[in-house]
């Protein structure tokens, strides 16, 4: 009687070592926005898995600490059954036999399906990881501090990535062909352009070409012409009273009895040190593609327009322009 008992805890520790391998590999695979999206259709447990997705440290530990438990379990009662049915040669035919279970039926074949539908396995295995992680929370709580008293530190921190991380993941994706190239360079890009500042990519002072507010408008279309920009910063006086940009199209076609001062349009001004981030925000914000530079102590430093900002994160922007074009205008 008691070796039919024990087979079927055998049999019960392996399925729970299956449940739990397809419970850590979808939790930690699941997208967060496609839980979000699914509390449309199922609301109660897609909001459990939200919490436990906020809870990922302790709820990952409860799993492996049942996992453990589960292990140990199995390798004692499998030993035990083997040395009823098989006597002295009972310890090989235990453990082979019970690395092979493990590894296909308990590990590979579980954690094969978490991860080709981390979405559904997570959904599906929320109730059952939740009454888990609320049964072993003081447990496993205080084997991490015990474990953090033992290698003090600021604690383990799970399912966060480094930028580094992040980046070589997109670059190793690209290079089996799960996304393209140019996708992983974005990925790239767009962490380096979060530490990028104004001063990188502006035009700098001595390369600044520009309009006299009172030029003729024949001489200004000539300058914007001969310089190959779309926009020329319009001064008044010198080069730190700029007092706005114009339009190459604006220049061809002006409104009759109009001048160089009125065609002007507001410019945005910021410092070298600006974030390029934050200026893309202003831009977008305000309408306005046209930034001049100025030192601490007001006087131009620069210029930066929007395609100088964008081609940082998402490379070089190629348009048709007259010959001569120059940078950032």
């Amino acid at each position: 009687m008691q070796l039919p008992l024990l087979t079927i805890l055998l049999i019960a520790c392996f399925a729970g070592i299956a449940v739990l391998a397809v419970a850590e590999v979808s939790i930690i695979r699941v997208r967060r926005s496609a839980v979000v999206s699914a509390t449309a259709s199922d609301p109660r447990r897609a909001s459990q898995l939200l919490a436990l997705l906020d809870d990922l440290p302790i709820v990952l530990n409860s799993i492996l600490f049942f996992v453990l438990l589960l292990q140990i379990t199995s390798a004692t009662v499998g030993a035990y059954v083997a040395s009823e049915l098989f006597g002295g040669v009972a310890i090989p035919i235990a453990s082979f036999g019970l690395t092979l279970i493990l590894f296909v039926y308990a590990e590979a074949i579980p954690k094969t399906l978490a991860v080709r539908d981390p979405h559904k396995m997570a959904l599906r295995v929320t109730p059952f990881v939740q009454i888990l992680s609320a049964v072993t929370r003081p447990i496993v709580a205080s084997l991490l501090r015990l474990a953090d008293l033992q290698s003090p530190g600021e604690g383990a921190t799970l399912g966060v990535f480094t930028q580094e991380e992040i980046i070589s993941a997109a670059h190793e994706a690209a290079e089996v062909g799960q996304i393209d190239r140019d996708d992983a360079e974005l990925v790239a890009r767009s962490f380096e352009f979060n530490d990028r500042e104004v001063d990188e990519v502006m035009v700098p002072r001595r390369s600044i070409v520009h309009i006299e507010a009172d030029a003729p408008i024949e001489q200004a279309l000539a300058t914007a012409i001969a310089a190959g920009h779309r926009r020329l910063p319009v001064i008044d006086g010198d080069i730190d009273q700029i007092v706005g940009a114009v339009r190459l199209r604006d220049l061809a076609a002006p409104d009759p009895g109009h001048g160089v001062r009125d065609l002007t349009t507001p410019v945005l001004t910021c410092s070298p040190s600006t974030a390029l981030s934050d200026l893309l925000g202003r831009m977008q914000t305000s309408g306005t593609f046209f930034a001049i530079v100025r030192s601490d102590t007001g006087q131009t430093a620069g210029l930066v327009t929007i395609e100088d900002v964008v081609a940082e994160l998402v490379g070089e922007i190629t348009v048709d322009e007259p010959p001569g074009a120059g940078p950032g205008t």
